[in-house]
């Protein structure tokens, strides 16, 4: 009876990781064919401008205004904290798994692009003219046909509810604008769930010279994070290479600095004179794709001292809860 019930557990166990160790061919599509590309968004910068010029104007009463609104008062008077919660644990997710060929690690780069369309002579973080509204990471192959196919895009924009960040703090967030999927990089094993994740790290730098002639090179401006889980890459499903609208996944973890604009000499009717130049920066952005495909895998890392002991009907039990 025990022998039997050996081979039963050793068969379902042999199945389980074939199952999972086996690549799904349907999935495959030429990789030596496609193009990867990080495209910035070209809209209007007088959009984000007409955001700015319907802010209120801030109050910004002098030290002696406010000692004399206290006095008034007779008690001082209350300070607003706004507190910044950063769940740092809950933010980066590491996505763990043992067969690398399940996940695939891509990077987009540029680099020389101008933050704003003008210089300035207000100041280094002078948010006129900002011209920066968003990018969108594409990756493209070569079907055969006149024109590439869309093989993955995510677009992400300039989050213009906070515009007073940027003109009060010099801070910016980004959204997530869209997501699309039409081919899966990594492999997909025969027996996973066909689900997989797509996990974004973006970081903004910068290198500029201040007034004093220091130069700062490669500075990081800010990071951001996004990890999107369960998109369905099962073939018959009609949100293919999607993640649902408002499944409160979708948030765009971090800030960064707007680029500050490196000082220089400028030609202008009245003459030569100092000031700020259009704030020259880049954008890396890592994606990590992960089809987490292994039910085998998951059996041995889950189970793996029971697998040793299979008498104990355990296991069994696990698998079948």
């Amino acid at each position: 009876m025990i022998t039997y019930f050996h081979n039963g557990i050793l068969f379902f166990f042999c199945t389980a990781l074939l199952g999972g160790c086996l690549a799904d061919k349907k999935y495959y599509y030429p990789k030596q064919k496609e193009n990867q590309e990080l495209e910035i968004n070209r809209r209007s910068n007088e959009f984000l401008m007409r955001k700015l010029a319907e802010l209120p104007p801030a109050s910004m009463p002098t030290l002696q205004e406010r000692m004399d609104r206290t006095k008034q008062r007779g008690l001082f008077a209350p300070i607003a904290i706004n507190v910044i919660n950063e769940a740092t644990s809950a933010i980066k997710t590491i996505i763990a798994n043992e067969q690398s060929k399940y996940t695939s690690v891509s990077q987009f780069t540029k680099t020389d692009l101008y933050f704003y369309d003008q210089p300035s002579l207000a100041g280094v973080f002078d948010p006129a003219g900002m011209q920066f509204t968003g990018f969108d990471l594409i990756r493209t192959i070569d079907n055969g046909t006149d024109k590439p196919d869309t093989a993955f895009i995510a677009g992400f924009e300039l989050d213009t509810t906070k515009t007073m960040e940027i003109l009060n703090n010099s801070v910016f967030q980004l959204k997530l604008k869209n997501f699309r999927l039409k081919y899966v990089k990594p492999k997909v094993s025969v027996g996973s769930s066909k689900k997989m994740s797509v996990e974004f790290d973006i970081s903004f730098l910068t290198s500029y010279v201040n007034r004093d002639g220091s130069i700062f090179d490669s500075v990081l401006l800010g990071k951001f994070h996004l990890l999107l889980k369960d998109i369905s890459i099962d073939l018959n499903d009609p949100g293919f290479g999607t993640c649902a609208a408002n499944s409160g996944q979708q948030t765009v973890y971090g800030r960064s600095f707007i680029v500050p604009r490196s000082s220089g000499y400028f030609k202008t009717d009245t003459g030569v004179v100092a000031g700020y130049n259009q704030g020259v920066y880049s954008i890396v952005a890592t994606v990590k794709e992960s089809t987490h495909p292994s039910y085998g895998s998951a059996i041995i890392n889950e189970n793996g001292i029971l697998i040793l002991n299979t008498a104990s009907g355990e296991l069994s039990r696990k698998i079948h809860n």
